[in-house]
Order: structure tokens, then sequence, then C-alpha cells
């Protein structure tokens, strides 16, 4: 043999069979990552994925070292209501005059309501 570039037929190196199994295989952090989508239509997607998790919390079994994870649009819904839920107080309590400072309560009393009135 010289030192050339040869070709070597795939069958010399590989069993090559058609079998069931997954079109394609990624790694996450080096597992293997299988990936099932779903379009959601005429309901909520909260609401789906909530029926969804009580359906395989019933009746899957997940193997040890496997899990189910939740991502897409439904990852980006959780992470904007947990968003909101810090936004949303706080900027009702920034907005209320009487929550603004002594001297906007005292130019604003008269339109504050008797429960946060500035005594």
């Amino acid at each position: 043999m010289s030192g050339a570039p040869q070709t070597v037929p795939l069958r010399e190196l590989a069993r090559i069979e058609n079998t069931q199994g997954p079109n394609q295989i990624n790694r996450e952090n080096g597992k293997r990552r299988v990936v099932v989508t779903a379009n959601v239509r005429d309901r909520d997607l909260g609401g789906f994925v909530q029926d969804l998790r009580q359906r395989i919390d019933a009746e899957v079994e997940v193997p040890g070292g496997y899990w189910i994870d939740y991502g897409g649009t439904f990852e980006q819904l959780i992470s904007a209501s947990q968003r909101l839920s810090i936004v949303v107080p706080a900027t009702q309590r920034s907005s209320s005059p009487c929550c603004s400072g002594p001297s906007v309560r005292r130019a604003t009393r008269r339109s504050c309501s008797p429960a946060c009135r500035w005594r």
C-alpha cells in the first residue's frame, strides 16, 4: 500500500440494516435528546400542557435516567408569566399617587382614596 488516498466501501466498515428507531438522535449536555412536537389549535396552550402532564403522569412510566421537559412556546409563556407577576404589581404600586412620596400625596390629596390619603 502506498500513502495515496483510497476509497473504502462502507460495507467493509459497518453492517447496514433497516430498523425501527428515531429518525435523528440529538444530544444535549452529553445525553440523548428526543423531541416530540405538537401544534395546539382551538384551545389555550397552558391548559393543553396541564392536561398533557396529567395524562403522562397517569399513563407513562418514565425510566430512571429519563425526564420529560416542556419547551418551545410553552416555555416562553411561562417565562412571560413570571416576568408579568413581578412587573404588574410593581407598576401598580408606582402608579398610585398615594405611593409616590409626600409632596405628590399632598398635591393629590383630593384624588386619593380615603384608605390611602396622606395624614
